[in-house]
C-alpha cells in the first residue's frame, strides 16, 4: 500500500477496507472525527488515545503520522485508559472520557467559552478587543503535545454523549449523561440581537450563578448581547419527560444564514426545540422543519396551535422547552451532519433513529442519504423538508399528505420469527466497574414481517437504553437487529437475560473473557435459548 500520493494519481476510491495498525495496536475502542476537518482520533484497546491530521486551526500544523496523546495531569500510566472521544463537528476541539468516568478536553481553544472549563472563558468587550480572567489568554498547544484538561461536570455523572458546533462567532457544546441529564455550555442567550431577534439557545433547569456559571459581553459588530455559560449547566427537562435520551445543536453562520439552536430528546416519545433560525432566508432544511406553534417569535405570523413550516423564527425560553418538533416524534437518536456547502451556508442533513429502530433522513440529498436519489446539482430540488424513512417507509403525521407510519407511529403488525441465539453480540465489550454504553446484536431468521415487541434485558447492571422497547422489520429472512444497552458498572454474571417480542429469550453467561475484533466484540458463544416451561440458569 502507497502512502505517498501525487496530482497524477488515478486511484479514487479503495473498494476494500483496509486493517488499520497504529503504533503496534491493531484492535481499538472508539474513534472520531470532525465532519468539517482533516484530523482524527482513536483509543486502542490499551487505553492510548492517537491523533493524526491538523493539530489546531493552523491550516499548515499537521501530525502526518500518529501521535499518542498525552494522558491528563496526574493520570496514573499504569491504570488510566481512554475509553471514549467526541470531535467538534468543525474545529480541532475534542473531548475525551477516561476509564475514570471524568471528561478531558484537548485541542483548539479558539472559542473557549464553549469548552464548558471556567478558567479558559474570555469575554468580547465590543472592539476593544478579548478580557481573559489571568490576563492573558488560554494556549493553544497542537493536538498530541497539549495535556488534556479536565472538563467538570457534577460528581458521579457518567457523560455518554458530546455535541460541539459553532456559527458565527458562538458556539454551543450538550452533554448527555446515562442518568437521562443534559448539559450545556458556551452560547445560551442572545437579549438584544442581531435584527433584534432575541432568543435562547437551550433552556436551563434553573437560573445560572452570575460570574461562577455565567457570564455576558456585548459585541459591537452585530449589536449582540450575549450570556455565556462558563462550564456545563443542567438543561431543563421538556415537557412530559422523566429524563433526555438525545440531545443534539445547530448552528453555523455565512451572509444568508446565521442560526443556533438545539434538540432535546423526550423519554415520552416528543422532541423539542430551541434557539434562532435563518434571519434572513428560509433555511427550513438546515432545521427541524415543522413545530407545534405555541406563541413564540415566528416572522411569518402564525396561529397558536397550527402545524406550521419553519421558516424565519427564534425562541426565547430561558428555563422551560415550550415549542415541539412534531415531525421529529418517536425519535430516540439524532445525528446532525454537516457537508462542504453546508459549512459555507448551504444545507445540513440528519440522520434518525426512531424508538421502533427504523431509520429517517432530512435535509441535502446527497449520495450519503441512503434514498436512492441524490442531488443532481441543478437546484435544490432534494432538499428534504422533513424526515424521510431510508426504507421507503410512510412519512410522519406532519406531512401534508400523511400516511399511517413515521417516527411517531406504531406498527401494530407484530413480527414473528427465531432467534439465533449463538450468534449474539456485544460491541464494544463491558469493562467490569466502568459505567458505559453498548450494543446488543441479535439474529433472528424473521417469518412475518412487523414489530418485535416488548424487549426486556435484565441481569449483569444491563438496561435497555436511548428508550427502544421494540424493533421492526418490512422484510422477512435472517437479519441482525442492533439493540442499545446502558450498563450500571455492577459486577457481570452468568445471568444476562433478554427478550426480542415472539423470537425468544436467551441467556449468557458474561464473565467469559470477551472475543477481540476489529474492536473489543463479545461474541457470546456460551447463549443459549430459554425454552417457557423449562427451568435454566
Amino acid at each position: 500500500m502507497t502512502t505517498t500520493f501525487t496530482n497524477g494519481d488515478t486511484t479514487q476510491a479503495r473498494r476494500a477496507p483496509i486493517q488499520l495498525t497504529i503504533l503496534g495496536e491493531t484492535s481499538f475502542v472508539d474513534f472520531d472525527m470532525p465532519q468539517i476537518g482533516d484530523y482524527w482520533i482513536v483509543i486502542g484497546t490499551s487505553g492510548k488515545a492517537y491523533h493524526i491530521g491538523r493539530k489546531d486551526d493552523n491550516i499548515a500544523s499537521f501530525n502526518q503520522t500518529f501521535t499518542q496523546i498525552p494522558l491528563p495531569a496526574g493520570a496514573d500510566v499504569n491504570t488510566f485508559k481512554y475509553v471514549a472521544v467526541w470531535c467538534a463537528k468543525a474545529r480541532t476541539s475534542t473531548y475525551l472520557k477516561g476509564n475514570d468516568g471524568k471528561i478531558y478536553f484537548t485541542g483548539d481553544a479558539h472559542q473557549s467559552m464553549a469548552t464548558g472549563i471556567p478558567e479558559f472563558y474570555f469575554t468580547l468587550t465590543g472592539e476593544a478587543g478579548l478580557t481573559y480572567p489571568n490576563g492573558t489568554p488560554p494556549a493553544t498547544v497542537p493536538m498530541g503535545t497539549a495535556v488534556p484538561v479536565l472538563v467538570p461536570f457534577p460528581a458521579g455523572e457518567d457523560i455518554v454523549k458530546i455535541d460541539y458546533v459553532g456559527g458565527g462567532n458562538y458556539y454551543n457544546t450538550l452533554a448527555l449523561s446515562a442518568s437521562g441529564k443534559g448539559y450545556g455550555a458556551g452560547l445560551w442567550r442572545d437579549v438584544n440581537g442581531l435584527k433584534d431577534y432575541k432568543y435562547t439557545a437551550f433552556a436551563l433547569k434553573q437560573p445560572p450563578i452570575p460570574n461562577t456559571e455565567v457570564g455576558s459581553f456585548f459585541y459591537s459588530v452585530n449589536g449582540d448581547s450575549l450570556f455565556v455559560l462558563k462550564r456545563f449547566v443542567e438543561l431543563a427537562l421538556p415537557p412530559g419527560a422523566t429524563k433526555i435520551i438525545d440531545v443534539a445543536v445547530w448552528g453555523h453562520s455565512s451572509t444568508s444564514s446565521i442560526f443556533h439552536g438545539s434538540l432535546v430528546v423526550g423519554d415520552n416519545n416528543k422532541t423539542y426545540w430551541s434557539g434562532r433560525n435563518s434571519y434572513a432566508y428560509d433555511q427550513g432544511t438546515d432545521l427541524p422543519n415543522f413545530i407545534e406553534y405555541g406563541g413564540e417569535n415566528i416572522s411569518m405570523g402564525t396561529v397558536a396551535g397550527e402545524c406550521r413550516s419553519v421558516d424565519k423564527y427564534w425562541i426565547d425560553s430561558p428555563y422551560a422547552w415550550v415549542v415541539e418538533a412534531i415531525n421529529f416524534q418517536g425519535a430516540s437518536k439524532i445525528y446532525r451532519m454537516f457537508n462542504e456547502s453546508s459549512y459555507e451556508g448551504g444545507y445540513d442533513q440528519a440522520f434518525i433513529i426512531s424508538k421502533s429502530g427504523k431509520g429517517y433522513f432530512q435535509g441535502e440529498g446527497l449520495a450519503n442519504s441512503g434514498l436512492g436519489k441524490i442531488n443532481p446539482g441543478t437546484g435544490s430540488i432534494f432538499n428534504l423538508r422533513f424526515p424521510t424513512p431510508i426504507a421507503n417507509e410512510l412519512l410522519d403525521n406532519c406531512n401534508p399528505s400523511p400516511g399511517t407510519g413515521g417516527l411517531g407511529a406504531t406498527d401494530t403488525t407484530p413480527a414473528v420469527g427465531t432467534i439465533d441465539c449463538s450468534k449474539t453480540q456485544i460491541a464494544p465489550a463491558p469493562v467490569a466497574g466502568t459505567p458505559s454504553q453498548t450494543t446488543l446484536m441479535v439474529t433472528i431468521n424473521v417469518t412475518t414481517a412487523g414489530t418485535f415487541t416488548p424487549i426486556t434485558v435484565s441481569g449483569s447492571g444491563m438496561s435497555l437504553g436511548n428508550g427502544i422497547t421494540s424493533v421492526s422489520t418490512t422484510t422477512t429472512g435472517v437479519q441482525t437487529f442492533y439493540i442499545p444497552l446502558q450498563y450500571d458498572g455492577s459486577a457481570l454474571t452468568n445471568a444476562f437475560q433478554f427478550t426480542v417480542g415472539s423470537a425468544g429469550s436467551c441467556t449468557a453467561d458474561l464473565t467469559t473473557k470477551p472475543n477481540k475484533q476489529v474492536t473489543n466484540v463479545w461474541s457470546l458463544t456460551n447463549c443459549s435459548a430459554i425454552t417457557p416451561g423449562v427451568l435454566s440458569k
